[in-house]
Protein backbone atom coordinates (compact mmCIF):
# COMPACT_ATOMS: atom_id res chain seq x y z
CA UNK A 1 0.00 0.00 0.00
CA UNK A 2 1.27 3.42 -0.95
CA UNK A 3 2.09 5.98 2.02
CA UNK A 4 -0.54 9.02 2.26
CA UNK A 5 1.06 11.89 0.09
CA UNK A 6 3.98 9.97 -0.30
CA UNK A 7 5.93 11.07 -3.88
CA UNK A 8 5.22 7.39 -5.54
CA UNK A 9 1.57 7.96 -4.63
CA UNK A 10 1.70 10.92 -6.73
CA UNK A 11 3.41 9.72 -9.98
CA UNK A 12 0.61 7.13 -9.97
CA UNK A 13 -2.26 8.92 -9.48
CA UNK A 14 -1.03 11.86 -12.16
CA UNK A 15 -1.06 8.93 -14.66
CA UNK A 16 -4.04 7.06 -14.44
CA UNK A 17 -4.42 3.57 -16.35
CA UNK A 18 -6.89 3.86 -18.99
CA UNK A 19 -6.43 1.22 -20.33
CA UNK A 20 -6.73 -1.68 -17.89
CA UNK A 21 -5.13 -4.90 -19.10
CA UNK A 22 -8.39 -7.39 -18.72
CA UNK A 23 -6.27 -10.80 -18.94
CA UNK A 24 -3.57 -9.92 -16.04
CA UNK A 25 -6.50 -8.43 -13.78
CA UNK A 26 -8.78 -11.70 -14.36
CA UNK A 27 -6.24 -13.90 -13.31
CA UNK A 28 -5.07 -11.56 -10.15
CA UNK A 29 -8.77 -11.68 -9.10
CA UNK A 30 -9.19 -15.45 -9.72
CA UNK A 31 -6.37 -15.76 -7.20
CA UNK A 32 -8.07 -14.05 -4.04
CA UNK A 33 -9.51 -16.69 -1.72
CA UNK A 34 -11.32 -16.51 1.74
CA UNK A 35 -9.49 -19.21 2.84
CA UNK A 36 -11.53 -19.68 5.83
CA UNK A 37 -11.53 -16.39 7.10
CA UNK A 38 -15.10 -14.59 7.73
CA UNK A 39 -16.54 -12.70 5.46
CA UNK A 40 -16.15 -8.74 6.13
CA UNK A 41 -19.13 -6.49 6.72
CA UNK A 42 -19.25 -4.63 2.92
CA UNK A 43 -19.14 -7.82 1.66
CA UNK A 44 -21.91 -8.97 3.62
CA UNK A 45 -23.57 -6.14 2.48
CA UNK A 46 -23.02 -6.37 -1.09
CA UNK A 47 -23.82 -10.32 -1.29
CA UNK A 48 -27.64 -8.89 0.62
CA UNK A 49 -27.58 -6.16 -2.25
CA UNK A 50 -26.28 -7.28 -5.72
CA UNK A 51 -27.47 -10.87 -5.74
CA UNK A 52 -31.26 -10.64 -5.40
CA UNK A 53 -31.87 -11.13 -9.54
CA UNK A 54 -29.59 -13.95 -9.57
CA UNK A 55 -31.26 -17.41 -9.80
CA UNK A 56 -31.95 -19.13 -6.20
CA UNK A 57 -30.14 -21.82 -7.09
CA UNK A 58 -26.60 -20.12 -8.42
CA UNK A 59 -26.59 -17.65 -4.99
CA UNK A 60 -27.20 -21.31 -2.92
CA UNK A 61 -23.63 -22.18 -4.43
CA UNK A 62 -21.87 -19.79 -5.01
CA UNK A 63 -18.79 -20.40 -2.32
CA UNK A 64 -17.36 -16.64 -0.11
CA UNK A 65 -14.16 -16.93 -2.44
CA UNK A 66 -16.55 -16.43 -5.53
CA UNK A 67 -18.47 -13.30 -3.99
CA UNK A 68 -15.15 -11.71 -3.04
CA UNK A 69 -13.67 -11.83 -6.50
CA UNK A 70 -16.83 -10.19 -8.30
CA UNK A 71 -16.67 -7.71 -5.28
CA UNK A 72 -13.16 -6.72 -6.13
CA UNK A 73 -14.28 -6.74 -9.69
CA UNK A 74 -17.46 -4.14 -9.06
CA UNK A 75 -14.60 -1.85 -8.11
CA UNK A 76 -12.77 -2.34 -11.40
CA UNK A 77 -12.75 0.12 -14.05
CA UNK A 78 -16.21 1.04 -15.38
CA UNK A 79 -14.47 -0.04 -18.83
CA UNK A 80 -13.96 -3.36 -17.44
CA UNK A 81 -15.83 -4.92 -14.74
CA UNK A 82 -18.68 -5.97 -16.70
CA UNK A 83 -16.31 -7.81 -18.64
CA UNK A 84 -14.40 -9.45 -15.45
CA UNK A 85 -18.18 -9.89 -13.89
CA UNK A 86 -19.32 -11.99 -17.30
CA UNK A 87 -15.75 -14.16 -17.18
CA UNK A 88 -16.24 -14.95 -13.20
CA UNK A 89 -19.80 -15.64 -12.95
CA UNK A 90 -21.44 -16.04 -16.39
CA UNK A 91 -24.30 -14.50 -15.53
CA UNK A 92 -24.66 -10.61 -15.53
CA UNK A 93 -28.45 -8.44 -16.63
CA UNK A 94 -29.25 -5.02 -16.70
CA UNK A 95 -30.91 -5.37 -13.33
CA UNK A 96 -27.64 -6.56 -11.84
CA UNK A 97 -25.70 -3.96 -14.04
CA UNK A 98 -28.18 -0.85 -11.63
CA UNK A 99 -27.56 -3.13 -8.64
CA UNK A 100 -23.50 -3.19 -8.90
CA UNK A 101 -23.63 0.46 -9.72
CA UNK A 102 -25.57 1.59 -7.21
CA UNK A 103 -23.40 -0.47 -4.55
CA UNK A 104 -20.23 0.98 -5.50
CA UNK A 105 -21.81 4.68 -5.52
CA UNK A 106 -22.56 4.78 -2.07
CA UNK A 107 -20.02 2.26 -0.69
CA UNK A 108 -16.50 2.94 -0.29
CA UNK A 109 -14.01 -0.05 -1.59
CA UNK A 110 -13.37 -1.99 1.53
CA UNK A 111 -9.35 -1.93 1.15
CA UNK A 112 -8.21 -2.75 4.52
CA UNK A 113 -10.26 -5.68 5.06
CA UNK A 114 -8.97 -6.95 1.42
CA UNK A 115 -5.81 -6.11 2.05
CA UNK A 116 -5.29 -8.01 5.25
CA UNK A 117 -6.93 -10.80 3.17
CA UNK A 118 -4.53 -11.02 0.66
CA UNK A 119 -1.28 -10.28 3.35
CA UNK A 120 -2.33 -13.08 5.66
CA UNK A 121 -3.35 -15.80 2.66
Amino acid sequence: VLPSGGPLLAKVQAHPVTQPDLPVILRVIEGLSMDGSPPFPQMTAFRKECFQSFPVSHVQTMTLSQILQLYMAAYQSPVIWKDLWRQLVGVISVQIIRDIDQFVAKNEFAHEAVMALIINS
